[in-house]
């Protein structure tokens, strides 16, 4: 399936003709509070209708969006395109939103930083967060999936159950009122995300009694997509303070999956870090250093083997990464306070009873 055109509407039209004028800097790149719009009254008369309708005024001077179906406000799913040429004013919500760009560029704006969302891009904004969005050339399309806290809960996280790091994360998601907690996958020109997307576009179009749960279990199938082929690519971002601190999904994922060779400066190669930026980073997300951290890994791994397979400990000292069967019983006596042997036998012992 080709790239659909997407023309203008009436609306994006004016606000096309508004970019084009002589007011673009005062009404775009750059997030526009409540202030900003209600000040410049012939502006403000362009969205007035839309604004009345659909937000609320905000103590903190933006804008908060109204529930949108107030009879199942507890239960629902939405999904929209955004509009192009559209001015980027502030507002949060209380309900999770995905964002999806799909051709050009989507200019996203949280807590006044920039970021520049490419084709491909998929995000999952946490319930609270201000932000605004901008989408300033003719091929810009983007769509916005709008979904209860309640449906969203529901439906994803027995998917996550598995992955401490995303579940944690996706947990963030939720109790985020006000951080500007995000999950970012960047999938390029993915031709099956691209065409469930637009199928999903279609479905919402149609508007029948079984829009609803048709757009829901489709999103439900992209996340089971997203988990099965771009697990260890997304990456989440908290703002704290205003200072955004960046804990690389991918990073943990690579430790886990190459924990049998991985070294910093190897990790380091890859991502294109310094190895000291890598071993702080490393250490502020975990808590740990590389080293334990790594360690960490392979021991589980190596507890999991004893107890549930008949491997020598040399064997299960190279299957870890430990080419040396006395380093391992060494390193692991040293945590555990016995050998890898004593440990096979008290914890199957203390299994069966005896």
């Amino acid at each position: 399936m080709g790239k659909r055109e997407f023309l203008l509407n009436e609306y994006e039209i004016a606000h096309k003709k508004v970019f084009e004028g002589n007011d673009r800097g005062k009404l775009y790149f750059r997030p526009l509070t409540v202030t900003d719009i209600e000040s410049k009254n012939e502006y403000y008369q362009m969205e007035k209708e839309i604004f009345e309708k659909y937000h609320i005024k905000d103590e903190s001077d933006v804008y908060r969006l109204k529930p949108l179906h107030e009879s199942e406000e507890d239960k629902y799913v939405a999904m929209t395109r955004i509009g192009r040429y559209t001015f980027p004013f502030l507002h949060r919500h209380d309900f999770i939103e995905i964002q999806y760009v799909y051709h050009g560029e989507c200019r996203h704006y949280i807590n006044n930083n920039l970021q520049v969302l490419k084709e491909g891009d998929i995000w999952f904004l946490g319930e609270g967060t201000v932000h605004a969005n901008e989408l300033l050339h003719d091929d810009d399309i983007a769509f916005s999936f709008m979904i209860s806290k309640e449906l969203f809960g529901v439906a994803f996280f027995n998917l996550l159950k598995d992955d401490k790091k995303l579940l944690d994360s996706f947990s963030n998601i939720l109790k985020s009122k006000s951080s500007g907690s995000y999950i970012l996958y960047r999938t390029g020109d993915d031709e099956w995300l691209h065409n469930e997307i637009l199928s999903l576009y279609e479905e919402n179009m149609c508007g029948d009694s079984y829009m609803n749960e048709s757009i829901s279990l489709g999103i439900h199938q992209i996340l089971i997509y997203l988990m099965r082929h771009y697990r260890s690519e997304a990456f989440e971002m908290e703002a704290k303070d205003d200072k955004y601190e960046i804990q690389f999904i991918p990073l943990f994922h690579y430790m886990t999956d190459n924990y049998q060779t991985v070294t910093l400066q190897s990790m380091a190669d890859d991502f294109g870090y310094s190895e000291i930026y890598l071993s702080n980073l490393i250490k502020k997300s975990t808590g740990k250093s590389f080293i334990d951290f790594i360690t960490g890994v392979r021991m589980d791994l190596a507890k999991d083997k004893l107890l549930h397979t008949a491997f020598s400990i040399t064997q299960i000292a190279q299957d870890v990464g430990f080419y040396d069967a006395s380093h391992f019983t060494n390193k692991f006596k040293r945590l555990y306070g016995m050998t890898p042997n004593e440990y096979r036998k008290n914890s199957k012992s203390h299994i069966l009873g005896v």
